[in-house]
């Protein structure tokens, strides 16, 4: 990759990062221009919520997830899994369309604040239970 973006002339353009701790990934996050999330198959990768708290663009792939949490142009650009053309197409439209970046930086914040949050989804996650073992102790 290295050889390949000296080669394209974007070598000062980007980072490669071995390995990251988990209490500077939020560093790392609002570091970047666009996160990419752009698995074949995946149930719901952590790193699109940390993403989306950090106010990033996305690129995701449409999977069954992603229709759950993503509206495309809305707080992401949706591309088709195992598409590259579709992948720089979405990045180049997106890095170029700085409004459409801004919406997506603040919709995401808010969709993860309204819908991940932690403290809430385990409040949730305990009335379920409560309401389960209720249910069959009768």
């Amino acid at each position: 990759f290295e050889k390949m973006a000296e080669d394209l002339g974007v070598a000062g353009n980007y980072m490669m990062v071995k390995a990251v701790d988990n209490e500077q990934m939020p560093y790392f996050y609002n570091l970047a221009d666009i996160v990419l999330s752009v698995t074949s198959t995946d149930g719901f990768p952590v790193t699109v919520l940390e993403a989306s708290a950090c106010e990033c663009p996305m690129i995701i792939t449409k999977l069954d997830y992603t229709s759950e949490w993503f509206v495309n142009g809305e707080n992401g650009v949706l591309i088709p899994a195992r598409n590259s053309p579709a992948l720089s197409d979405a990045i180049l439209k997106l890095y170029e369309n700085k409004p459409l970046m801004e919406k997506i930086r603040k919709t995401n914040r808010r969709l993860v604040e309204e819908k991940a949050d932690y403290e809430k989804c385990m409040l949730d996650l305990e009335k379920l239970y409560y309401d389960l073992v209720s249910k069959y102790k009768n």
